[in-house]
Protein backbone atom coordinates (compact mmCIF):
# COMPACT_ATOMS: atom_id res chain seq x y z
CA UNK A 1 0.00 0.00 0.00
CA UNK A 2 0.85 2.89 -1.12
CA UNK A 3 0.59 5.47 2.32
CA UNK A 4 0.61 4.76 6.12
CA UNK A 5 -2.94 5.50 6.44
CA UNK A 6 -4.23 4.79 9.77
CA UNK A 7 -7.71 2.91 10.30
CA UNK A 8 -10.34 5.92 12.23
CA UNK A 9 -13.72 4.70 13.86
CA UNK A 10 -16.43 7.45 13.58
CA UNK A 11 -19.82 7.73 14.75
CA UNK A 12 -21.92 10.03 12.31
CA UNK A 13 -25.85 10.35 12.07
CA UNK A 14 -27.60 9.06 8.76
CA UNK A 15 -27.47 11.96 7.02
CA UNK A 16 -24.11 12.48 7.13
CA UNK A 17 -23.54 8.74 6.68
CA UNK A 18 -26.00 9.88 3.25
CA UNK A 19 -23.57 12.42 2.61
CA UNK A 20 -20.42 10.20 2.18
CA UNK A 21 -21.66 7.27 0.16
CA UNK A 22 -23.27 10.78 -2.21
CA UNK A 23 -20.01 11.76 -2.27
CA UNK A 24 -18.33 9.27 -3.50
CA UNK A 25 -20.61 7.83 -5.75
CA UNK A 26 -19.94 11.48 -7.29
CA UNK A 27 -16.48 11.34 -6.83
CA UNK A 28 -14.16 8.34 -7.55
CA UNK A 29 -16.10 5.17 -7.01
CA UNK A 30 -18.21 3.58 -3.88
CA UNK A 31 -16.75 1.17 -1.69
CA UNK A 32 -18.88 0.13 1.13
CA UNK A 33 -19.42 -3.21 3.31
CA UNK A 34 -22.01 -4.23 5.94
CA UNK A 35 -25.01 -2.90 3.72
CA UNK A 36 -26.52 -2.32 0.15
CA UNK A 37 -26.59 0.35 -1.88
CA UNK A 38 -28.84 1.57 -4.65
CA UNK A 39 -27.56 4.25 -6.92
CA UNK A 40 -29.59 6.10 -9.90
CA UNK A 41 -27.70 8.88 -11.70
CA UNK A 42 -25.34 8.83 -9.48
CA UNK A 43 -27.43 9.63 -6.31
CA UNK A 44 -27.92 7.18 -3.50
CA UNK A 45 -31.38 6.60 -3.46
CA UNK A 46 -31.72 3.96 -0.62
CA UNK A 47 -29.29 2.21 1.68
CA UNK A 48 -30.17 -1.22 3.53
CA UNK A 49 -27.76 -2.89 6.14
CA UNK A 50 -27.02 -6.25 6.49
CA UNK A 51 -29.59 -6.68 9.16
CA UNK A 52 -31.98 -5.72 7.04
CA UNK A 53 -32.57 -2.40 8.26
CA UNK A 54 -32.65 1.28 6.29
CA UNK A 55 -30.55 4.32 6.75
CA UNK A 56 -32.53 6.68 9.23
CA UNK A 57 -31.21 10.85 9.21
CA UNK A 58 -30.92 10.84 13.15
CA UNK A 59 -29.60 7.72 14.06
CA UNK A 60 -26.40 7.23 14.92
CA UNK A 61 -23.70 4.91 12.80
CA UNK A 62 -20.22 3.35 12.96
CA UNK A 63 -18.09 3.47 10.40
CA UNK A 64 -14.58 2.65 9.88
CA UNK A 65 -12.05 4.27 7.64
CA UNK A 66 -8.72 5.86 6.56
CA UNK A 67 -7.54 8.98 8.67
CA UNK A 68 -7.44 10.48 5.53
CA UNK A 69 -10.72 10.30 4.62
CA UNK A 70 -11.80 11.05 8.45
CA UNK A 71 -9.16 14.15 8.16
CA UNK A 72 -11.29 15.29 5.13
CA UNK A 73 -8.94 13.91 2.64
CA UNK A 74 -10.76 13.72 -1.08
CA UNK A 75 -13.12 16.67 -0.05
CA UNK A 76 -14.91 14.92 2.95
CA UNK A 77 -14.08 17.89 5.02
CA UNK A 78 -17.97 17.27 6.59
CA UNK A 79 -16.50 14.37 8.45
CA UNK A 80 -14.86 16.05 11.17
CA UNK A 81 -18.24 17.13 12.22
CA UNK A 82 -18.65 13.64 13.47
CA UNK A 83 -20.10 12.63 16.53
CA UNK A 84 -17.28 10.94 18.24
CA UNK A 85 -14.27 9.84 16.25
CA UNK A 86 -11.59 6.85 17.71
CA UNK A 87 -7.90 6.70 16.12
CA UNK A 88 -6.82 3.00 16.72
CA UNK A 89 -3.19 3.47 16.37
CA UNK A 90 -3.53 0.34 14.03
CA UNK A 91 -2.41 0.59 10.05
CA UNK A 92 -4.97 -0.46 7.49
CA UNK A 93 -2.44 -2.48 5.86
CA UNK A 94 -1.40 -4.32 8.92
CA UNK A 95 -5.52 -4.37 9.65
CA UNK A 96 -5.33 -6.59 5.94
CA UNK A 97 -2.45 -8.58 6.69
CA UNK A 98 -3.97 -9.66 10.09
CA UNK A 99 -7.40 -10.78 8.27
CA UNK A 100 -5.22 -12.53 5.77
CA UNK A 101 -3.16 -14.33 8.54
CA UNK A 102 -6.36 -15.68 9.93
CA UNK A 103 -8.41 -16.73 6.95
CA UNK A 104 -5.18 -18.87 6.20
CA UNK A 105 -4.73 -20.40 9.36
CA UNK A 106 -8.06 -21.97 9.11
CA UNK A 107 -7.31 -23.67 6.10
CA UNK A 108 -10.29 -22.53 3.99
CA UNK A 109 -9.56 -21.01 0.80
CA UNK A 110 -10.87 -17.29 0.45
CA UNK A 111 -13.67 -17.12 -2.60
CA UNK A 112 -14.50 -13.55 -3.43
CA UNK A 113 -17.93 -13.42 -4.60
CA UNK A 114 -19.69 -10.65 -6.14
CA UNK A 115 -22.56 -10.05 -3.70
CA UNK A 116 -24.87 -6.88 -5.13
CA UNK A 117 -23.93 -4.66 -2.41
CA UNK A 118 -24.33 -2.06 -5.35
CA UNK A 119 -26.36 -1.99 -7.94
CA UNK A 120 -26.40 1.08 -9.98
CA UNK A 121 -29.58 1.82 -11.84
Amino acid sequence: MPFDNQLVILTVKGDMLLQLLNHFTNSHGLVVGGLRVKIHDKKVQSVTFTNGRTLQPDETYTIAMSDYIADGGDSANFLKNAVKRENMNYLIRDSLIDYFRQQGKSGQPLTPVSDGRISIE
